[in-house]
């Protein structure tokens, strides 16, 4: 049995999927943009079983709430799905060569949400074409001195968007996990169906920086500003969803280190 004292987890994941505009390029001007709501599928009983059949999940689902739950899945009735298989998932003994390639897996993980989309449970406009194969490590170092990585997992995010704007946020997220031998092993699709709800003004770039900068951060060296749909949490369906910009920048503290930020600033004027 080996002995080991200290796990990090690394990930490794595809380009980003933003669009980088510096302080200099920043809009000054702003526009309107609608908010977005889920569309409540008030799924039955027979539709959650078919959703499950179609991702080889078996049983008979037990009715929690607003949710229909399976052994390893939740179909939630307003059209998310969480699916996670256990016993396919990756463990510390599979190394990197017996994973599936990436083709293989975004082969894989297309054939997936495709069938989500037919199904109508995602709307297929949201999907972006810009797979992303990322694989999770385990880095074990021992006693000895030595380190060792072992895979985890491989999965595919597919980005959404919708009219252009990338939907960020833990409740937008559309992930197909691959067992080592390239099965599926859960998949991870909110928000579901989504559908317009009114217009809104937002604010500029430049604005954003500056409630930024209000916030104690005021020597922040800012790298990117996205406009982006901040997505809450799918365990209830969120009531609106609404436009944010996602600015990611650098603090220098006053020992010359460097700490990397992410921060979300409602876009929505007033």
């Amino acid at each position: 049995m080996r002995k080991a004292f200290i796990v990090f987890l690394v990930v490794v994941a595809a380009g980003a999927y933003l669009y980088a505009l510096t302080a200099g390029e920043l809009q000054t001007s702003g526009q309107e943009v609608y908010t977005l709501k889920v569309l409540d599928q008030q799924l039955s009983r027979e539709q959650a079983v078919a959703i499950a059949r179609a991702l080889g999940i078996r049983g008979i689902p037990a009715e929690e709430g607003k949710a229909w739950v399976f052994r390893d899945a939740i179909v939630y009735k307003y059209g998310a799905v969480r699916y996670l298989n256990s016993t396919l998932t990756f463990d510390t003994r599979n190394l990197p060569e017996e994973i599936p390639s990436e083709a293989e897996a975004k082969a894989v993980a297309l054939k997936y949400v495709q069938k989500l989309a037919d199904m109508g449970i995602l709307g297929q406009s949201l999907l972006s074409s810009k797979l992303e194969v990322v694989k999770d490590e385990e880095v074990v170092a021992y006693r000895n001195g030595t380190r060792q990585r072992y895979m985890l997992n491989v999965h595919v995010n597919v980005p959404l968007e919708y009219n252009g704007i990338p939907l960020h946020g833990a409740g937008a997220k559309v992930r197909v996990y691959l067992s080592r031998d390239g099965k599926l092993a859960g998949v991870l699709s909110f928000p579901g169906k989504l559908i317009p709800d009114r217009r809104v003004s937002i604010i500029s770039q430049t604005e954003a920086v500056e409630k930024l900068r209000s916030m104690g951060y005021e020597n922040a060296e800012i790298d990117s500003v996205q406009l982006v749909y901040e997505v809450p949490p799918p365990e209830s369906m969120p009531a609106s969803i609404t436009p944010a910009y996602l600015i990611k920048g650098r603090l220098i503290l006053s020992d010359g280190s460097v700490v990397r930020f992410a921060r979300v600033i409602p876009a929505a004027r007033g």
